[in-house]
């Protein structure tokens, strides 16, 4: 959006953001799961984002050992779903910050 506040400010009650204490009643579909694998299979545009899919992985392996069935989601994750849904446009490095603060913000 070409305002402060972008889309967040006008998307009328959703927000997004990584909260495990509110998400932990949520079960990982395999719907989730193969959004996480594909995500995770995509080609790198550019360090930072391959940065970004190494950082994921490694989350996604520590949930995976830990035998969890409760929803993969963590400010990483939000961040490589926000560049990629921004089809690759973006600067990874904000999109994480923003990623991190999100929970924050909200709170």
């Amino acid at each position: 959006m070409p305002l402060i506040g972008s889309n967040t400010a006008r998307c009328a009650s959703a927000y997004n953001t990584s909260d495990l204490d509110r998400q932990s009643s949520l079960p990982m579909t395999d719907t989730l799961k193969e959004a996480v694998e594909k995500a995770l299979g995509t080609t790198p545009v550019n360090d930072d984002h391959k940065q970004l899919i190494a950082d994921v992985k490694e989350k996604c392996d520590d949930y995976i050992s830990s035998g969890s069935t409760t929803l993969f989601d963590f400010p990483e994750w939000h961040a490589l779903q926000t560049y990629l849904g921004g089809y690759y446009v973006g600067d990874v490095k904000v999109i994480r910050r923003y990623a991190e603060n999100t929970l924050p913000t909200l709170n």
